[in-house]
């Protein structure tokens, strides 16, 4: 399981990668205004690694052990709070029809839009640079715990559900912080290639 992991969280790193050289994507990344056309191609984006992420999951006891959450809440760290809600939007409405009538999948889709809507309540204090490493490594894990308290409230028989969290929480909990830290990171520098050529024309 964490091998798994491991490899989603490589495939979405290297996702991120190649979104970082398309000079379209790097510039809605960096403008802060987000016109309308920017935020729905930013969400479809964002919501198509959230889709990847449930198509490269691996089952275990009628779950998805995947890294969806990378997608859907970098999506409102970096694109702001309607980025967010469209990619959980996307995010959410295909994790359900994926395993429609499946043991988690309402519970599941509901926690992508959580996890989303959580992305989208921080974007301005990520933006800000007031969010650390360790900051980004805590807010994925209390968003991956409330997926496993979805899980518990919402999926039945609860036994089953209670069976499913002890083995799947700790991998994804973990495995996921750490995934979201790399990912963002790979982002990050394209703030700081801009910043470094603005520094440079200010010479």
């Amino acid at each position: 399981m964490f091998f798994s992991l491991l490899l989603n969280i490589g495939l979405l790193v290297l996702i991120a990668t190649l979104l970082t050289k398309i000079p379209v994507v790097r510039n809605m990344l960096l403008d802060d205004r987000h016109s309308l056309w920017n935020t729905i191609l930013l969400a479809l984006i964002f919501g198509m690694v959230s889709i990847i992420s449930t198509y490269t999951g691996v089952r275990a006891k009628g779950a998805i052990v995947n890294t969806r959450v990378i997608g859907v809440l970098a999506a409102g760290l970096l694109g702001g709070p309607y980025v967010g809600m469209g990619a959980a939007v996307i995010g959410g409405a295909h994790r359900y029809l994926f395993d429609i009538g499946g043991f988690t999948a309402i519970s599941c889709a509901i926690s992508t839009f959580m996890e989303g809507m959580v992305g989208a309540a921080f974007s301005r204090h990520f933006k800000s640079g007031k969010m650390s490493k360790m900051g980004i490594f805590i807010l994925t894990a209390l968003v991956e715990a409330g997926q496993m308290a979805i899980i518990l409230f919402i999926s039945k028989p609860f036994f089953d559900a209670l069976n499913l969290v002890e083995i799947i929480a700790f991998p994804m909990i973990v495995m996921n912080a750490l995934g979201m830290i790399v990912f963002l990171s790979t982002f990050d520098m394209v703030f700081i290639e801009e910043d470094s050529k603005f520094a440079e024309k200010m010479r």
